[in-house]
């Protein structure tokens, strides 16, 4: 299908793989998939995303045919992993020469240190912490936005059993929906896990997260999601949820709660949650869906969301220094919309 196809193989029987690197660029436009053997089957290792500059070995190892387009397995590294990669979506730039000290470094030859690789960050409706996290969750019919979401991120679903959430890292993809619910554009996020997760979070770097967790989902419900006043959330042994109000009255949906306020008590220091949501929903008290130390650090992320008619916004925060301060903020949010014209 492309010239360079050709180009690449003779490339492949003249240069020697102890003395000559091909330097390419990728051409995929969703980026492209290292694997830690020259198989479909083998693991993920690392991801490069479109425009980003490699460097593969002249040596092949299997030839793969993927959706009609003709192609090697080749060898490289990079930042520290290495793997293989299908040169089928990959524009040979030049040929280039190593020692064999060299070929074993994780970093670039020294001619192309300045070259500038675009990588585009995997990027949420609400600004992130250096840690990137992504907040989303499996759904069919979806009808909001997927631009921003990046499938070659590194993601990790949650699974819940009977006592534990175990996590286990997935392939994401975002496909449009085989039937609608509206005349509107609807896609299925899903992963290459049979088992449904509780929600999904994805980075652009591989993250220190816990292989498992505690299942909350008997204690939330015991305790209710919402934090009414006069009650106390223990998160941790450092932090905890307060919240203070006058509850008029209780209907089968929602408190009615005159001056309701919901409190975070971190390390000493309070900071009021409330004003980190654009909108509170229908009832106005946001309900605590899941926390845990997604970041490794002992320290719990919450995930809280806010109920209307149609549409749940789910909410991810993250404690960290924002400004010289640290405290809670919203890094991500993920809305589930009913599709409707």
């Amino acid at each position: 299908m492309r010239t360079y196809l050709s180009i690449l193989f003779l490339l492949g029987i003249i240069y020697s793989s102890h003395g000559q690197e091909l330097r390419c660029k990728v051409i995929a436009p969703s980026g492209m998939n290292v694997r830690a053997e020259p198989s479909l089957n083998a693991n993920v290792v690392d991801r490069v995303m479109k425009d980003s500059i490699v460097y593969i070995h002249a040596k092949t190892y299997g030839e793969l045919t993927f959706d009609g387009l003709p192609g090697y397995w080749r060898k490289m590294s990079r930042a520290g992993h290495q793997g293989y990669i299908w040169d089928g979506y990959l524009d040979i730039l030049e040929s280039v020469d190593i020692t064999k000290d060299e070929a074993t470094k994780d970093t670039l030859p020294e001619e192309t240190k300045d070259e500038k690789t675009v990588e585009p960050k995997p990027t949420a409706t609400k600004s992130q912490t250096d840690n990137e996290l992504v907040l989303l969750l499996e759904t069919y019919n979806h009808c909001g936005d997927v631009s921003h979401i990046n499938p070659n991120a590194f993601w990790y679903a949650l699974i819940p059993d009977k006592e534990t959430v175990n996590v286990e890292a997935v392939e994401l993809s975002v496909n449009l929906s085989r039937s609608r619910l509206s005349k509107s554009m609807e896609f299925d996020i899903q992963t290459n896990n049979n088992n449904r997760s509780l929600f999904l979070i994805g980075s652009e770097k591989t993250l220190n997260i816990p292989n498992v967790f505690k299942n909350l989902e008997h204690e939330l419900r015991a305790g209710g999601r919402q934090v009414l006043p006069g009650q106390r959330r223990m998160l941790s042994d450092d932090i905890f949820l307060s919240a203070l109000g006058n509850v008029r009255d209780i209907n089968d949906e929602c408190p009615v709660i005159d001056n309701y306020q919901l409190t975070a008590h971190a390390f000493g220091d309070k900071q009021d949650i409330l004003t980190l949501f654009d909108n509170l929903g229908e009832c106005g008290v946001p309900e605590l869906y899941w926390f845990g130390d997604l970041n490794g650090n002992g320290i719990p992320s919450l995930i809280f969301v806010t109920v209307s008619s149609t549409s749940n916004v789910f909410h991810l925060l993250d404690y960290a220094e924002h400004n010289g301060k640290e405290a809670y903020r919203v890094i991500s949010t993920f809305e589930m919309t009913e599709c409707i014209d």
